[in-house]
């Protein structure tokens, strides 16, 4: 049979692979996060360089039809912007989910290494017990023999 230790070994190289797995996640999910945040940041720079350039090319008179439309577009580049943004909040919600598995496995992990090595050092000890044992019996009864003979 094996040794404790040995079969902690193998549990915690199972929870080793679910850290890697989960890790994994968190990255896919991280930058899934950051590609919501770019088209978000691209959205509200859109917005902001339309607002500027229909300032100055529309610095004189309006008609009324092109500042409708202008109210139109905007109107949508804000609810984009808006949805934009949710994305963004379930994005970052989504990774800290993934995150907090992934700190939870790396603990696991940790815990699982931390008491194979206990284990490991508790047998390595009581190996050395016996084996000083075994050294101490065999000098007594070395000794015994000699004394019988003489």
């Amino acid at each position: 049979m094996k040794a404790k230790s040995e079969r902690l070994a193998l549990v915690a190289d199972l929870a080793a692979n679910e850290e890697l797995k989960a890790q994994e996640q968190m990255q896919i999910a991280r930058r899934f996060l950051d590609q919501q945040n770019s088209q978000l940041n691209a959205l509200q720079d859109y917005r902001d360089q339309y607002i500027a350039q229909y300032k100055t090319q529309q610095a004189g008179a309006r008609h009324v039809q092109q500042l409708l439309n202008y109210q139109k577009f905007i109107a949508q580049l804000d609810g984009a912007i808006e949805q934009q943004g949710n994305m963004v909040k379930q994005a970052e919600l989504a990774f800290q989910q993934t995150k907090g598995k992934w700190l939870a496995l790396t603990e696991k992990r940790k815990g699982m290494k931390n008491l194979e090595n206990h284990y490991a050092e508790k047998e390595r000890l009581d190996r050395e017990k016996k084996e000083e044992k075994q050294i101490m019996d065999d000098f007594t009864a070395s000794r015994a023999r000699r004394h019988r003979h003489h």
